[in-house]
């Protein structure tokens, strides 16, 4: 059940609104794991190691998640 998130970044590194899925598993199982993998991407934050002088490259990232 791999989830694939799509994440917008803040440029000190927090996460800009709710991570939006990409892809999961469509039975109520997977889509409360992606639901799941979204809130823990959040409170997760923030991503304090990301390099401002990148914030081009990482402002917009996809994540795959494999619980």
């Amino acid at each position: 059940m791999n989830v694939t998130l799509r994440v917008s970044m803040n440029q000190d590194g927090s996460v800009n609104g709710t991570p939006q899925i990409v892809s999961a598993d469509q039975t109520p199982a997977g889509q409360a794991i992606a639901r799941a993998a979204q809130r823990a991407v959040v409170q997760c934050g923030p991503y304090t190691m990301l390099s401002a002088d990148s914030f081009n490259e990482w402002r917009s990232i996809e994540v795959e998640l494999r619980p």
